[in-house]
């Protein structure tokens, strides 16, 4: 008999009554209990669990962005000239995930390709 959730003296020692691990979300060969407490073994490929994993990533270095206040040398936030302080885009991307960026001159424009 299944046994998903465990009370002594009063306690809640275990429960796996809002688990959500089923099979199909398990790796392939590993042991597990549902929120039934019965006993599952995971069908997740390998490969399947790479491929999910890659994807992910790729996703998030496209789309790693964070919006916050600019500051200035002194951390005082940068306003424009009606007293809104200005925001800027930080973005994050790992190696690989942003085409070529240089320099056009030494007046600081960007060329990205």
């Amino acid at each position: 008999m299944a046994v998903s959730k465990v009370v002594y003296g009063g306690e809640t020692l275990m429960d796996l009554t809002s688990d959500t691990v089923t099979p199909e979300t398990l790796l392939e060969g590993v042991t597990a209990h549902d929120a039934s407490g019965a006993a599952i073994v995971g069908t997740l490929p390998w490969s399947q669990l790479v491929a999910k994993v890659e994807a992910l990533q790729r996703n998030l270095a496209r789309e790693r962005a964070v919006y916050e206040n600019l500051e200035d040398s002194s951390d005082d936030l940068i306003e424009d000239s009606y007293g809104n302080v200005i925001e800027g885009k930080t973005v994050f991307a790992t190696p690989g995930d942003i085409p070529n960026v240089s320099f056009k001159d030494d007046s600081g424009t960007l060329i990205i390709g």
